[in-house]
């Protein structure tokens, strides 16, 4: 670990018991104590920082200029490379579909906007850290939750919800893969 830090789990508990209701549920996710002493690590310097034992991973990518204002040059000349570097994380042969949810970039104006059906790049405002926004267990049933990422997916990119569906029904495992990036010339420190 690069040191310790006191990390409050008491909002994560209180959403876990307001959406789940099973008190005992939430030892899965979070420690029940609310206030833990935890390892926190530098993904620069731990040379096995991974998903499997981190729940994140820091990647070095050498990307080119990308215009992120355009969902088309995102789709052709980015995705390609998220898709590589996932595959790669949890190896090629484990991984059978991937659904790209619509990018958001975070500018400092804050002023947000929404998928319009144009070939602009969604925007919001900056936020505090990185963060997902889909809760599986919120949906009531399966082909809710896969509507919704249909819905949400990658403009441009293949309809998910007949392949998606039948391998959730058919007992297939998923995971839920954010991936944020710095889009600006000076690297993050």
């Amino acid at each position: 670990p690069w040191c310790k830090a006191h990390i409050d789990y008491s909002a994560a508990n209180e959403f876990i018991a307001a959406h789940y209701g099973d008190l005992n549920h939430r030892s899965t996710y979070f420690p029940s104590e609310n206030r833990v002493l935890e390892a926190i690590y530098n993904a620069r310097d731990e040379l096995d920082v991974s998903l499997p034992s981190h729940g994140f991973v820091l990647l070095k990518q050498n990307v080119p200029f990308i215009d992120w204002n355009d969902l088309s040059r995102v789709k052709e000349d980015y995705l390609p490379q998220v898709e590589d570097a996932i595959r790669s994380l949890y190896g090629y042969e484990n991984v059978d579909r991937i659904v790209f949810w619509c990018p958001t970039v975070r500018t400092e104006k804050g002023r947000q906007t929404l998928r319009d059906g144009s070939n602009s790049t969604p925007k919001a405002g900056y936020v505090a850290s990185a963060h997902i926004d889909t809760d599986v267990n919120a949906y009531e049933s399966i082909d809710s939750f896969v509507a919704a990422v249909n819905n949400n997916r990658f403009p441009g990119t293949e309809d998910c919800t007949e392949t998606l569906g039948e391998a959730l029904k058919g007992g297939q495992r998923f995971a839920i893969v954010n991936a944020w990036r710095n889009i600006g010339k000076a690297p993050i420190e």
